[in-house]
């Protein structure tokens, strides 16, 4: 089956926010279920020529159908899904399309939609929106739910929430799932890039990742921070902790840069604007404390993501929060009271974090949220929803405790001849391999079509030769490491494994 994956939704300066990191995270579960061999389906990404180099780049082994269309994000964006992809769609031969956000333009398609709409802050706070851009939201959430066979919900508050306003369009099509998140880089120590060096002061620091929207409500952070700093002041002693800004700029920058200015707190605020994943990883591992003061969240990554590094994070109990939280960490209402706020701080600074009693409810926290938010399993949730959009049994596309699927005869798809078959087999041998060394801090020392290439050229009696291949190019030193690999893969390639290299 070949699913369709709209990202046209990214906008090149990256200011999507949480959106385009959830997408992200959900490329890396596809790509981590096709490297371990237990996805047979085929995905195609239509993205914006202005985005394709990137995401090559950071996705080698996916497949995306670049478009080229001239004019502003968000007018070619309308254009390109309403006249232009349902077409292309077709041509593609695409069984099913998924809309990780509510713009799908305004026509059908042929296939089966399934859309992830996220949530509806117009809906809760039109003052943030102009009468133009609440009518276009209004049309297009409204236009997405109905052509929709299947809505994902990334909360059961934001569950709530559609029931609440779109309760007409909704009728069983809807499911909760989580956002899936890649803990991988939170997992492994992170070097300081030069880029940090140049703005991040040495010294300790308060930490709050988010896009510098309205609804964040940085300046209640702001006012607190100040609160703090002036115990310091008050005493004539420098602030042991500095406060870091991190996010894109949005519709709030202008603000919370003036608000630094006029309340004397330059020397103290470092406002970063869009970081690379390698550097908020790194700002997370080595943050003091984390805070989220925002208003309105349909999931709220930052704060889980701040619990998978062993950070202390206090967060406001708005919207989702909580839930997205498990309720584990440090609450404190109302979102807007900056005195509340400025006492959680003190609190939780004056905490000792490395007593056995702390260093166990850390540890707890992080494998709370790495359990629930688990990349493969949330991204193999996701993959079984649009499958079943598309009336196809989800074990043809991801393979289960069985071993890999097969692929169903009703989806018109032959099946792979036995040389193209034992192609795959080494490649995702390959990309599994590559994996697990980066997660051990190696560097695969050949390429993914070197080693294909060694495969063919090789005969199929060598196997010795071939198996010290895979080793070498795994990073592993013995076969014992390679048969712990092998033991991790689906159950169907354990086999092949064993028939080639017996």
């Amino acid at each position: 089956m070949r699913i369709g994956i709209d990202l046209t939704f990214i906008r090149p300066d990256h200011t999507n926010g949480g959106t385009e990191s959830v997408i992200k995270n959900l490329m890396k579960g596809i790509e981590r279920l096709q490297m371990k061999g237990e996805m047979t389906d085929e995905v195609l990404f239509f993205i914006h020529t202005s985005l394709y180099k990137e995401y090559r780049r950071t996705f080698p082994s996916l497949k995306f159908k670049p478009y080229k269309m001239p004019g502003k994000h968000a007018l070619r964006m309308i254009l390109f899904q309403t006249l232009y992809l349902p077409k292309l769609a077709n041509k593609e031969g695409i069984d099913v399309m998924f809309f990780p956000t509510f713009q799908t333009g305004l026509n059908r398609f042929d296939m089966p939609v399934v859309c992830d709409p996220n949530d509806i802050q117009f809906r809760y706070y039109p003052d943030n929106f102009s009468k133009a851009k609440w009518i276009y939201y209004h049309i297009f959430y409204k236009s997405s739910l109905k052509k929709a066979s299947r809505i994902i919900y990334i909360s059961d508050y934001v569950k709530g929430s559609y029931e609440k306003y779109y309760k007409r369009y909704i009728k069983d099509k809807g499911v909760t799932l989580y956002t899936p998140i890649d803990f991988r880089l939170l997992s492994k120590e992170q070097g300081m890039t030069e880029n940090l060096k140049k703005m991040i002061k040495p010294g300790d620091y308060i930490l709050s990742i988010n896009s510098l929207q309205k609804h964040k409500n940085l300046i209640t952070l702001l006012r607190a921070y100040e609160r703090y700093i002036n115990d310091f002041r008050d005493k004539g002693e420098i602030p042991e902790k500095r406060l870091i800004l991190a996010g894109a700029r949005c519709n709030s920058a202008n603000e919370i840069d003036d608000f630094i200015e006029s309340h004397d707190l330059t020397d103290f605020v470092t406002v970063t604007g869009f970081l690379k994943e390698e550097e908020i990883a790194w700002l997370y591992q080595n943050a003091s404390l984390f805070i989220t003061t925002s208003t309105y969240e349909g999931f709220g990554m930052t704060p889980v993501e701040a619990m998978a590094a062993k950070c202390p994070v206090i967060s406001s109990t708005e919207t989702s929060l909580p839930e997205a939280t498990l309720n584990m960490v440090t609450y404190y209402e109302n979102a807007y009271d900056d005195r509340a706020l400025y006492e959680a701080i003190k609190s939780e600074l004056a905490i000792k974090r490395n007593t056995p009693k702390e260093m166990k409810a850390i540890n707890e926290r992080r494998e709370a949220v790495e359990s629930k938010y688990n990349i493969d399993k949330v991204t193999a949730d996701y993959l079984r929803v649009i499958r079943e959009a598309a009336g196809v049994s989800d074990a043809s596309g991801v393979a289960g405790d069985s071993g890999v699927a097969g692929i169903q005869s009703d989806t018109g798809v032959a099946k792979k001849g036995k040389n193209e078959d034992e192609e795959d087999l080494y490649r995702g041998l390959y990309r599994y391999s590559r994996e697990r060394s980066e997660e051990n801090g190696k560097k695969m020392p050949g390429s993914e079509e070197e080693f294909i290439e060694y495969v063919k050229s090789n005969p199929e009696t060598d196997r010795q030769s071939l198996k010290e291949r895979a080793i070498a190019l795994s990073g592993i030193r013995n076969q014992v490491g390679l048969r712990k690999i092998a033991k991790k893969l689906p159950q169907g390639v354990q086999d092949k494994l064993r028939r080639v290299f017996s």
